[in-house]
């Protein structure tokens, strides 16, 4: 909620569990007091934090400094299913029961270490009944923008699709005009990362038909040109996917993310769309489907 807050998608940055504080990661990894009973139940996990960490970076680096094999990534692997269970709530989706979390982490730590031919594994972990991780589903993010020299703004839109095409958000996005075309391409494309960032994407490709942006970012020294510093913003960010990738499309699979972007002239400054898409364009995401 404090991403989404700052970004102006939601209103307030209050954690919808508890009611009291803003919901940061330390929060729903570790503060909320909806989780704060579940690591309890560890403790070696509370003797590794102390004093109470300020942010999410402390907590992290109080676990790396756990001897007990296997601490940090059991650490890691519940703080993910903490994240997800969030935003699987925000978004109205069914959600595990808070109290199968640590021992679905026990056992997606088992499947790792057994993918990874290990003999044993020593950290006390519950041993449940064996749940299958799910296969991670890598998505598609769209993005282009429009300019509106007439009335000094621009459009940035973009579309993101699971595997089979099903679209699950859209976004359109009005902003003042920037000073060249390649700028609002750049910032489309910063905006298609943050859109899947704040939904709790973790694989995604990136496509938009702007060769300089698609060539920009995947060029990993500092760019020098004039929207260099919205580039290295799209570096930064992709760091918290596990998996990104940046393809150059072309325009005539890019049709969607074009509407949406035009759609900005006229529309509201700005708009989401999640697991659903403004019904004027049904055409189009029917026909990139297709």
């Amino acid at each position: 909620m404090d991403n989404l807050f700052r970004r102006q998608i939601v209103a307030s940055d209050r954690c919808n569990i508890c009611k009291t504080h803003p919901e940061d990661i330390l929060h729903v990894v570790w503060g909320c007091t909806e989780v704060a009973n579940l690591w309890k139940a560890l403790t070696w996990a509370q003797h590794a934090v102390s004093p109470p960490p300020g942010d999410f970076t402390n907590l992290f680096s109080s676990f790396l400094q756990v001897r007990d094999d296997y601490g940090v990534e059991f650490f890691a692997i519940t703080s993910w299913l903490l994240w997800n269970r969030r935003n699987a709530i925000r978004l109205d989706r069914s959600t595990r029961p808070l109290n199968q979390v640590l021992s679905v982490a026990g056992e997606m730590l088992h499947d790792f270490l057994d993918a990874q031919d290990e003999v044993s594994m020593t950290t006390q972990v519950s041993t449940q009944p064996h749940w299958n991780a799910p296969t991670q589903t890598r998505y598609k993010a769209n993005f282009d923008g429009a300019l509106f020299s007439s009335t000094d703004v621009a459009g940035l839109g973009v579309v993101i699709r699971d595997n089979v095409g099903a679209v699950i958000g859209a976004l359109s996005m009005r902003i003042p005009l920037p000073q060249s075309v390649a700028t609002v391409e750049t910032l489309a494309c910063r905006r298609a990362v943050q859109f899947a960032v704040e939904i709790g994407l973790h694989e995604v490709i990136f496509e938009g038909d702007a060769a300089v942006v698609i060539q920009a970012v995947q060029n990993r020294e500092e760019d020098q040109s004039a929207h260099g510093h919205i580039v290295g913003d799209i570096q930064d960010q992709v760091s918290f996917l596990a998996f990104s990738d940046f393809c150059l499309t072309p325009r005539s699979c890019n049709r969607v993310a074009d509407a949406l972007a035009k759609r900005a002239r006229t529309g509201p400054e700005f708009q989401v769309w999640l697991e659903d898409y403004p019904q004027d364009i049904a055409h189009l995401v029917m026909a990139e489907v297709t």
